[in-house]
């Protein structure tokens, strides 16, 4: 059998989809935006997955999308911030009867003044996030476990013990269930 020479061979498959500058500066802009990969993907008339494949092949288009992500992740984490500062304004200092404060050096005296506390959603969100801050649930028992309700002491013994019987069924069915949950 002749073999063809190598420049004669054709090599199967699509030609290999090589990324411009422009498509990187592309990628970077999309992801900024938040605009998932799929469609980033679908913009550049590729599948996901060759995408991908690029992001591993040429570490100039993972470094343009990762930087797209990053920028916008530290703009929403800026706006964020910002919106958990309170808003201070700056206003000249007034005596009892509304004329404006001198210093000594003949200078308008300025206080701040608080006009705005801030987003509270944004501030709990910050901390719960950044801070290490939880929320927890308490159980409290009104009726600890070792203490019988006056309803169950009322009744004759056999029928107390009837009930605890019944109480000690439920509660190994319960221990088992979650023992088998757990595995």
């Amino acid at each position: 059998m002749e073999t063809l020479p190598e420049s004669t061979k054709n090599p199967g498959g699509r030609p290999k989809i090589e990324l411009s500058d422009i498509d990187k500066q592309k990628i970077q802009l999309y992801a900024g935006r938040g605009v998932p990969i799929w469609a980033i993907a679908e913009m550049l008339d590729m599948s996901e997955r060759t995408l991908h494949r690029r992001f591993h092949e040429d570490p100039e288009v993972l470094a343009a999308y990762q930087i797209g992500v990053y920028r916008a992740n530290f703009q929403v984490s800026q706006w964020l911030f910002d919106s958990c500062r309170p808003i201070y304004e700056r206003v000249p200092k007034t005596d009892s009867d509304g004329n404006p404060v001198i210093n000594n050096a003949g200078m308008v005296v300025y206080e701040d003044i608080l006009k705005d506390r801030g987003n509270v959603s944004a501030q709990i969100f910050w901390m719960k996030t950044r801070a290490g801050w939880k929320e927890t649930v308490q159980l409290e028992m009104s009726n600890p476990v070792y203490q019988v309700p006056p309803e169950i002491e009322a009744l004759p013994d056999d029928k107390q013990d009837e009930i605890f019987e019944l109480l000690s069924r439920v509660a190994e069915l319960v221990t088992e269930e979650g023992t088998d949950e757990a595995n």
